[in-house]
Parts: C-alpha cells; structure tokens; sequence
C-alpha cells in the first residue's frame, strides 16, 4: 500500500486524465448520473396538453396517418418522428415519451461535459453537466 502514497496528488490526475478509462468513464457516469435525475421526476406529473397532444399525434402516424393531412399537428415533425420512434422503443404509452426525453436530456447533460472537457475544462463541464441536470426536469 506505500506505493498509492509514492506519487502526489497532481501526478495521479496527470495519469487519470490521460487515461482512456478516464475519456470514457466521465462521460458515462455524467450520462447515468442525469439520467437518473431525469428519470426519477419525469414520471411525477403529467401536463394533459403536451403529453396528450404529442403521444396523440405520435400514435396517429405510428398507425399510419399522415400529419397535416389526416390530422393537425402544431409542432414541427420532428418532434412526432422522434416520440414515435420512442412507441416503437418503448411501448404505446405516455411514460414512453418522458423517457425518450430523460435519455435526450441525459445525452445532453453528456455532450455539454464533453465539449468542455475536449477545452481541458472537465470540471467545469461537470458543473455545467450538472446543473443542466437540475434545471432541465422543469422542462418536461
């Protein structure tokens, strides 16, 4: 054990850092950590407007209706591609949708950490990661 306390502080992150464990590891944790934030509160509430609005016109074309011809959709069509990739994924329900956007939170969360981490700021890129993470649970 008196060789962990051979090298400093500085020089074990030096070997963290520039470890490829460490390139994938920090991404991963940040994704898992958001996720779960996202997930646990996604499912709490359910706004009748657009959770209903978008699950009603994802499972329309996931039947194989057509936007703006067989019914009207406000929103752009990416949105009800997207949710309903996310019935096919995860079942015909409402739930599907929150946890489509808890993962695209979540990869955000991971995307935001990473482009500061490619700037040599990787903590300030968790802090950043992580109140996106707080923040963005309202938004749902």
């Amino acid at each position: 054990m008196d060789y962990i306390y051979k090298y400093s502080l500085t020089q074990r992150l030096k070997v963290v850092k520039n470890s490829k464990i460490a390139l994938w590891l920090m991404p991963m944790a940040v994704f898992i950590f958001a996720y779960w934030l996202q997930q646990s509160v996604a499912l709490l509430g359910l706004d009748l407007h657009h959770d209903a609005f978008m699950f009603d016109a994802s499972k329309r074309l996931l039947e194989g209706e057509r936007p703006f011809g067989d019914f009207f959709y406000q929103y752009n069509l990416g949105t009800v591609f997207f949710h309903m990739l996310a019935l096919i994924a995860f079942g015909t329900y409402i739930a599907s949708l929150k946890i489509a956007t808890a993962l695209v939170y979540a990869l955000i969360a991971m995307l935001i950490y990473m482009s500061a981490a490619a700037l040599n700021r990787p903590l300030q890129g968790f802090g950043m990661a992580l109140v996106w993470s707080t923040l963005s649970p309202f938004y749902m």
